[in-house]
Formats: C-alpha cells, sequence, structure tokens
C-alpha cells in the first residue's frame, strides 16, 4: 500500500519472511511499504492468506490511501455540475 515508511514500519529482514510466505519477490513488499507500489486484488489475497485478514482490509486500507491522495489535488479550476 502506498502508505510509506510510518504506516508500516518493517525491517528489511521481516519484508523478506513476508515476501517468502507470500511467494512474492521481496521487492514488491518493500515498495508497498515504501508508498512506491499499490496494493493490488492478488497482494491483498496473499496479505490475507499469510496474516489470516481479509482481502476487502487490505483493499480498503489502499483505497483509503488512495482517496486520501486525490484529497491532494488542487481542484479550485473544476466547476460543479448543476441540473
Amino acid at each position: 500500500m502506498a502508505g510509506g515508511p510510518s504506516a508500516c514500519p518493517a525491517t528489511p529482514a521481516s519484508q523478506n519472511r513476508l515476501a517468502r510466505a507470500m511467494c512474492v519477490p521481496p521487492r514488491r513488499i518493500n515498495e508497498i511499504v515504501h508508498g512506491q507500489r499499490a496494493i493490488t486484488a492478488d497482494t491483498a489475497l496473499r496479505l490475507a492468506h499469510v496474516l489470516g485478514t481479509s482481502a476487502q482490509f487490505w483493499l480498503g486500507l489502499q483505497a483509503d490511501y488512495d482517496l486520501e491522495q486525490a484529497r491532494q489535488v488542487d481542484m479550485g479550476g473544476m466547476v460543479k455540475l448543476t441540473g
């Protein structure tokens, strides 16, 4: 999830362990931790399986992050459409 280091303070060793458990390259986990990659449905399913959570939990976190990032966009030039 593009949440940045403060959102998921995983050490390289624990990132590697998680990647091995999920059968994914360690780079995928590292990029998620550092906000350089989003959590996809595939990654959410893998996280849910190895961590005993739901895929919806991970996709929800990603959606929350995406919305927060979108809120940072300047909407001053937009015009509201009315009926």
